[in-house]
């Protein structure tokens, strides 16, 4: 059930970061549109290597659910 609704989250956000990279792509340029990209990656990146480092998991109430 767990891996079923970490997997119900993980689509979804993937797919949302690709609209906001492709909006900002459109709407920034390509060079902003980089930088943006990058930072977006890397925010979501370290947020989830602190959860890891602090063993917080993502259950439901992490999910936002």
């Amino acid at each position: 059930m767990v891996e079923r609704a970490v997997g119900e989250f993980v689509i979804p956000s993937i797919e949302a970061l690709a609209i906001v990279l492709f909006v900002s792509f459109l709407a920034l340029g390509w060079r902003t549109g980089i930088v943006v990209a990058a930072f977006g990656c890397r925010c979501l990146s370290i947020v989830f290597v602190v959860m890891n480092t602090m063993s917080i998991d993502l259950h439901r109430i992490t999910l936002a659910r």
